[in-house]
């Protein structure tokens, strides 16, 4: 889900990826985006990605 909080305008955005929780099958992160000063995001959101397990080569 994604949450705009203000208006984004026409200059270079940047944002950050959080990861909250991960399990064997599902990861849940937050992602906040903002323009000029981190301390005023202009949208946040919120995602779970299904994930594979990874296997070792050497099995």
């Amino acid at each position: 889900s994604i949450d705009y909080l203000r208006a984004g305008h026409y200059r270079d955005t940047h944002a950050q990826c959080q990861l909250w929780r991960q399990g064997r099958r599902v990861t849940n992160v937050a992602i906040t985006a903002w323009q000029g000063n981190p301390d005023e995001p202009i949208a946040t959101a919120r995602a779970h990605f299904k994930i594979e397990e990874m296997t070792s080569p050497l099995k």
